[in-house]
């Protein structure tokens, strides 16, 4: 599965240059801040999927802000959470082979962030949750090797990658005591909630 992507639309001078010569450009934006003006006007709409692939991003995200909600309930009520933690991204990856993508979560904001990254939630499938990891960076690797036929993967905690192996119920969530995995990642491993140098929805709870 693939994170929500946005396209930046070029101004119609560019665009009608582009049909003209046969092939209009698609170019995908980040929705990160970015210090970097561009160097033309953009407005950015959400992307056409394939079909049902929209319905279903949708779906996932209506899932996920319901989960939050529940699971912050008396902070939120409290006014604890803060207006920019109430963000957060996805990314759907399927971990242990069974065709159900899980939903990895980034959070975002002074509530969820630290010095040292942010805390992210692994969902399963069917919307309960998983494991909650502590404070980590991101990108997540998902790593080829297997522990309990789930995915090991590779946390960025404490100034080094660290292996986070299945134990057969969740992941172990504090990467900072997990091992550190000494060797270069392979380049063909996926990248998970690679923010922000890959474009995503950034959904609201």
């Amino acid at each position: 599965m693939h994170p929500y992507f946005r396209i930046a639309l070029l101004s119609p001078a560019i665009l009608l240059a582009s049909c003209e010569s046969g092939n209009a450009p698609r170019e995908h934006g980040s929705v990160a801040a970015s210090n970097t003006t561009p160097a033309h006007d953009t407005m950015t709409v959400a992307m056409a999927a394939p079909e049902g692939t929209d319905n279903h991003m949708q779906e996932t995200e209506q899932l996920l802000q319901q989960k939050l909600q529940s699971m912050y309930k008396a902070d939120l009520d409290k006014q604890l959470i803060d207006s920019a933690s109430r963000n957060f991204i996805f990314y759907e990856q399927d971990l242990n082979g069974d065709q159900k993508p899980e939903i990895f979560v980034g959070m975002m904001g002074s509530y969820f962030c630290g010095s040292g990254g942010c805390n992210v939630l692994l969902f399963n499938a069917d919307g309960t949750l998983n494991t909650r990891f502590t404070v980590t960076r991101t990108p997540i690797i998902v790593s080829a090797s297997k522990t309990h036929e789930w995915n090991d993967l590779l946390l960025y905690s404490s100034g080094k990658n660290r292996l986070v192996k299945y134990n057969g119920k969740a992941y172990p969530s504090n990467p900072s005591v997990q091992p550190a995995f000494k060797e270069a990642p392979d380049a063909t491993w996926p990248k998970v909630l690679d923010y922000p140098n890959a474009a995503y929805h950034e959904s609201r709870f």
